[in-house]
């Protein structure tokens, strides 16, 4: 299945640059019961993990961080985007009183 979705999205990606005036962040796609662009949903999803809307330390904007997680999960989960404010959360995560850092996915000890 996830060897037919890349592929799948592989083809719509190489279509899409082929078309005059149409992005790859134009892509339409349901969330929530609501029909959106790719680029809206990566920048809402980036936003609610990390803060921010793009990540400026890899010089790569929302539409990109979501077409290199879907196309290369094992890089994905190495990259620093959660981001823990909360003390309390940071501790009981990593047993270690750090705040205001970004966490990478496989880091997680969640109890």
């Amino acid at each position: 299945m996830t060897r037919l979705l890349k592929a799948t999205l592989f083809f719509v990606i190489f279509c899409v640059q082929s078309l005059p005036g149409f992005n790859i962040g134009d892509i339409p796609l349901q969330d929530e019961g609501r029909i959106k662009p790719l680029d809206t949903f990566a920048r809402n999803h980036l936003l609610a993990f990390y803060g921010k809307r793009s990540i400026k330390e890899l010089d790569m904007g929302a539409t990109d961080w979501i077409i290199n997680l879907i196309l290369d999960p094992e890089n994905g989960r190495d990259q620093k985007i959660f981001n823990i404010r909360n003390p309390e959360v940071a501790s009981s995560c990593f047993s270690i009183g750090q705040t205001n850092t970004n966490i990478v996915l496989t880091k997680l000890h969640l109890v």
